[in-house]
C-alpha cells in the first residue's frame, strides 16, 4: 500500500509540474472575470481544458469570488493545492447535476501540498468551479484532474504548513479499516482526524498525540463499506513530514464504484 501511494503521489506531483509548464498559455479571464472586493492583488491565471484545470495566480490574489465552468467526463476529480500563503481561499466544486461534490477552505500558510478528491458518485459533464479568495498573498497551484483511471481515494497533506483549518472528504471504501498516519513535524498546535464509515458510524478519533477511538497504530475499528467521512481539523505549524489516510480493505474484491 505504501509504494502504491508513493506512486499516486508522484503522479499527482508531476500534474503540478506540467501544470507550471502550461501556465503560459492560460489566460486570467477563464468563464469570469471575478467579482473582485479590492483593488490589491491580480485576478488569478487560468488554465482550463477538458479533464484538466489549473489556477496559477502571480502575486497577491485579488480578493473576490471567481467562477469557471470546466468539462470534467469522470465522476469523481482529483485535486491538488499548494503553496498557499496568507489570508484564506475557499474552493466549490459543482458537479453537472450541480451538486456539491467539494467544499474546503484553506486558512493560513501551506507551504507544501494537500492532495484529495471529490465525493465519489458526480455526475459528469459540465461542472462549476467556484473560488473565493481574501487576503491570499500567492497561490503556487491548484490543480484538479478528472479521475479517469479511478484512483483508489486517499489524502496526502505533505511538507510545512500553518494552518487554521477544517477539511471534509468523501470516500468510496469496501468494508474495512481507514489507516492515518500522522508524520508531520508538528512545532505547536495539534491535529485531529475523524472518519465515520458507511453506516455514519465513528470508527476513528486521533490526533497527533494519540489514538481515542480506533487501534494504537491509526488504524481504525472495523467498518462498513459505502462512502466514509474523513474530517481532518489542523490547527498546527508543521515545518516537514506528511499525513497519509487511506484504507485497508477486509476482502479482495473490487473497489466501490465510484
Amino acid at each position: 500500500m505504501e509504494s502504491e501511494l508513493k506512486g499516486e503521489s508522484d503522479m499527482r506531483h508531476v500534474s503540478i509540474v506540467l501544470a507550471l509548464a502550461l501556465a503560459g498559455c492560460g489566460s486570467d479571464g477563464g468563464s469570469s472575470d471575478g467579482t473582485p472586493l479590492g483593488d490589491a492583488g491580480a485576478n488569478p491565471l487560468v488554465f482550463n481544458a477538458p479533464d484538466a484545470f489549473t489556477v496559477l495566480p502571480v502575486g497577491p490574489v485579488r480578493n473576490g469570488s471567481y467562477s469557471y465552468t470546466w468539462l470534467c467526463s469522470a465522476n469523481q476529480a482529483n485535486l491538488t493545492v499548494a503553496g498557499v500563503e496568507g489570508g484564506r481561499v475557499r474552493i466549490e466544486i459543482f458537479d453537472e447535476s450541480g451538486e456539491r461534490v467539494h467544499d474546503n477552505t484553506y486558512e493560513g500558510s501551506l507551504g507544501g501540498a494537500l492532495s484529495a478528491m471529490t465525493s465519489p458518485h458526480g455526475q459528469g459533464g459540465v461542472w462549476t468551479l467556484e473560488f473565493t479568495y481574501s487576503g491570499v498573498t500567492s497561490v503556487g497551484s491548484i490543480d484538479i484532474q478528472a479521475d479517469l483511471v479511478n484512483e483508489p481515494d486517499h489524502i496526502l497533506l505533505a511538507g510545512a504548513y500553518d494552518l487554521q483549518s477544517s477539511f471534509v472528504y468523501q470516500a468510496a471504501w469496501e468494508a474495512g479499516s481507514g489507516k492515518v498516519h500522522i508524520a508531520s513535524a508538528i512545532t505547536h498546535g495539534t491535529v485531529h482526524v475523524r472518519m465515520w464509515d458507511g453506516n455514519g458510524d465513528l470508527v476513528l478519533s486521533c490526533t497527533d498525540a494519540g489514538t481515542y477511538v480506533g487501534l494504537a497504530d491509526g488504524e481504525s475499528k472495523q467498518g462498513a463499506a459505502g462512502i466514509w467521512t474523513i474530517r481532518i481539523d489542523v490547527g498546527a505549524v508543521a515545518t516537514a513530514g506528511a499525513i497519509t489516510i487511506d484504507h485497508l480493505a477486509t476482502t479482495t474484491s473490487e473497489a466501490i464504484e465510484k
